[in-house]
């Protein structure tokens, strides 16, 4: 199972970076640089920052956690 489906099945919903117009809770990414992806405006209403989360080599469950606490440190 990909990412994205057990992401799912923890109950996020989960959009596609540069095609989803509405704005965004949290940004999980992998293979790429965050400056390399399309981001768009409507993602952040009124200048709104978002949770950033490089899940390479992270797993579901590290994913979920992080999202449910609104923290990501990749030092610990």
């Amino acid at each position: 199972m990909y990412l994205k489906e057990q992401l799912e099945s923890y109950g996020h919903k989960i959009v596609e970076v540069g095609k989803y117009r509405g704005a965004i809770d949290a940004l999980v990414y992998s293979g790429t640089s965050v400056s390399d992806l399309k981001l768009l405006n409507s993602n952040f209403p009124n200048g709104c920052g978002v949770l950033v989360i490089d899940c390479t080599n992270r797993s579901a469950e590290f994913v979920n956690s992080c999202l449910i606490r609104r923290t990501f440190s990749p030092l610990f």
